[in-house]
């Protein structure tokens, strides 16, 4: 004999939908969080391992092969353009807690669009924006090409520089 309500079935089902709902969430965060690890791990490897730090033309050749194997066994995302993204990565984001911290708010598209971004300072700023405001890829592509930080930036460096550096507990 069913002892429920409607009410209370209603009420069962919804708590569960959000349990599960809540799991999901959490399981692309871990993936997302591991992929992006994965690919500054990768990119540490071929800027340390391979390139010594150089951009020679040994490296072109380097770079060409192992995105040749790593396609064939791995798909697309291991094109040449593609590796050449994790190594600049991991040169324009070289600490690897911060990387860390960042990736369960920020997906691989955000550290693309980042990337794109040459001035170190303006780079915090959107990848601070991004974290604490939520920002999607799209909005990000937007105000990085309007340059919304630019007053911000170009008015109160010193002063962008020591709130990110708090934000971050950096020097």
């Amino acid at each position: 004999m069913n002892n429920n309500t409607p009410t209370q079935e209603t009420a069962i089902y919804q708590d569960i939908k959000q349990l599960i709902e809540d799991s999901k969430r959490h399981v692309i965060a871990q993936v997302n969080t591991n992929l992006v690890l994965t690919y500054w791990h990768i990119g540490r490897m071929i800027q340390t391992d391979v390139l010594h730090n150089e951009r020679a033309e040994y490296g072109q050749v380097v770079i060409s092969d192992l995105s040749k194997r790593l396609v064939a066994e791995y798909g697309n995302g291991f094109s040449k353009r593609n590796l050449r993204r994790m190594i600049d990565f991991y040169d324009k984001f070289s600490d690897v807690e911060k990387v860390a911290t960042v990736s369960p708010q920020l997906s691989w598209s955000h550290f693309v669009e980042l990337l794109k971004v040459a001035d170190e300072v303006k780079r915090d700023f959107y990848l601070t924006m991004c974290r604490h405001e939520r920002w999607s890829v799209r909005t990000l592509r937007y105000l990085s090409k309007i340059h919304i930080c630019s007053t911000f930036c170009n008015s109160a460096t010193q002063r962008a520089k020591k709130i990110l550096s708090k934000l971050f507990c950096t020097s």
